[in-house]
């Protein structure tokens, strides 16, 4: 699991504190939402946390991360070298490998450390539009999950510098697949008619497995799920185009208005979550309540990831906007 986030300190936003962040040295910086945006001109997907920092993925293909004082592209056009749009990125476990996934069947895996990217494109022959990724397990071992707009998902294994796939199933039932997320051996998978479907099966894809896909929810909605953060099996949370988030709990789905516009992305950890959507949107769970933050930016925000001790809080959207939090 990657370290606990450093609490939120409640400051007004125009206060300043010195703070010891990556990417920050010791500077006088203000509470809150900045815009530090990208060298990029093209709209950022998604976004997660690695050893080595945050990485957002985006049009054309590029890699984006925090290094040192600024933001530096390290991919520049996608996994296999073609500038097919990414739209999904996952990190593993021990948080020292990303996959990436996207447009014409894009598919790699990135070491954040080494600058390595592994081209697996295509996997199977399959070369649809991945919409999103996810892995569990620790790197060099990792399982991994990709989702196609059709409701379809490939599922693979990790080990000794190579990837076993499975076969294609479809646990959306012809649905369009939105988002997926993995913990350990169990997947969710969401799609635009508010489904959400959960699988546990074994580690290697290629192993025998009668169990199937089971239907998690959500009855009666009928509203795309825009992104779902899995923390366990039995604690799940998705965020909806309708601006709400459903929290599950192993027995039942309860319903949470956020926002009165579409949800975007969600990440979760214990009590502490975000989730960020159109016109600079971005929501902070607090107390159990989520609550409205300002930003600097009316940019779509279309991914977000928790920090860390030493990495901030982090969103992503259109036209390279990245906004981090500082304090």
């Amino acid at each position: 699991m990657r370290p606990t986030r450093r609490r939120f300190l409640a400051a007004a936003a125009t206060a300043t504190a010195t703070v010891g962040l990556a990417g920050c040295g010791n500077r006088t910086v203000p509470h809150g939402w900045l815009d530090v945006g990208a060298p990029v001109g093209g709209a950022l997907r998604d976004v997660t946390l690695t050893t080595a920092g945050p990485h957002a993925v985006g049009e054309g293909g590029v890699v984006v991360a925090r290094q040192g004082d600024a933001w530096q592209t390290v991919v520049e056009n996608g996994p296999a070298g073609q500038g097919n749009g990414l739209h999904g990125v996952a990190v593993t476990d021990d948080a020292r490998r990303i996959w990436l996934a996207g447009e014409s069947g894009a598919a790699g895996a990135y070491d954040p450390v080494s600058g390595t990217l592994t081209d697996v494109s295509g996997p199977v022959g399959h070369t649809s539009t991945w919409t999103d990724v996810a892995v569990a397990g620790r790197a060099g071992s990792e399982r991994v999950a990709l989702l196609n707009g059709s409701g379809e998902l490939l599922p693979g294994r990790a080990r000794q510098g190579t990837v076993r796939w499975g076969e294609l199933t479809k646990p959306t039932g012809g649905e369009p697949g939105t988002a997926v997320d993995a913990v350990g051996r169990t997947t969710v998978v969401t799609d635009a008619a508010g489904g959400v479907y959960g699988h546990t099966g074994p580690v290697d894809p290629t192993e025998r497995d009668e169990a199937g896909w089971t239907t998690m929810g959500l009855r009666g909605v009928e509203t795309a799920i825009r992104d779902v953060s899995a923390m366990e099996p039995d604690l799940i949370t998705v965020v909806t185009a309708d601006g709400a988030a459903f929290d599950y709990d192993g027995y039942g789905w309860f319903r949470t208005p956020v926002a009165e516009a579409a949800l975007h992305a969600v990440d979760r950890r214990g009590d502490d979550a975000l989730t960020t959507g159109v016109d600079g949107a971005v929501y902070e769970l607090a107390d159990h309540s989520w609550q409205e933050a300002d930003t600097p930016t009316s940019k779509a925000l279309n991914g977000c990831a928790l920090g860390t001790d030493s990495y901030a809080d982090v969103a992503v959207g259109d036209n390279g906007t990245v906004l981090e939090r500082f304090g």
